[in-house]
């Protein structure tokens, strides 16, 4: 399935059911919000990741959360789909926003229950080792619930956006906290070696 729908272009990648607070101040993007306002139409925000555009979540309008004197807002939105942008026009036709086709991504829900048992485990030990209070963790989780909170960088959340199964996703996330974890521990070893710098130590003889 395929739709055209304004643009509002951001360095950031949102997951699907993710909340995002934006503040519009921009004429074009003020615009783009009386547009949807008036049309209830959703609009797509394109992840500028990688110096590129290939990407991007359908966002839904929740509410306007304030209105200022000079037509700035601020607004509160949730991400539906992942899409892929098909086209970009900017600016579009007689609008000062762009807009464009974009292609909406099936998702295959196919998580695994023992993939989502290691996840939350590894969770468990990167909290841990990080020593800050740990997420709550639904037992029937999807990965785009956390993936904000895990530590990913930016380039790593476009790679997730763009997977189409959850079981992919978990084993995408899988691979990071495998990576993450053991250096996470290698930097408390070091920690507590710096701390025994200057005190004296029993070591046990060594025989040869």
């Amino acid at each position: 399935m395929k739709d055209l729908l304004p643009f509002f272009p951001l360095n950031v990648v949102v997951f699907p059911n993710q909340k995002l607070n934006l503040h519009v101040f921009e004429p074009r993007y003020k615009e783009l919000l009386n547009d949807c306002l008036n049309n209830k139409s959703n609009f797509c925000i394109p992840s500028y990741v990688m110096n590129k555009i290939e990407y991007g979540t359908e966002m839904q309008l929740l509410e306007v959360d304030k209105w200022y004197n000079d037509g700035r807002a601020d607004i509160k939105t949730i991400g539906k789909r992942v899409v892929k942008i098909n086209s970009m026009n900017n600016p579009y036709q007689d609008k000062q926003y762009a807009m464009g086709e974009v292609s909406y991504i099936e998702n295959i829900d196919n998580g695994d229950v023992l993939l989502r048992q290691k996840i939350k485990e590894s969770l468990k030990a990167l909290f841990d080792l990080m020593e800050v209070e740990p997420i709550e963790v639904a037992d029937d989780f999807d990965v785009f619930s956390i993936a904000h909170k895990i530590g990913l960088s930016k380039e790593s959340e476009y790679e997730l956006l763009r997977l189409t199964e959850e079981r992919k996703r978990q084993r995408f996330l899988l691979d990071h906290l495998k990576v993450i974890i053991p250096k996470l521990k290698d930097v408390q070893n070091a920690k507590s070696r710096i701390k025994m710098n200057g005190h004296f130590t029993k070591y046990d003889p060594l025989e040869f």
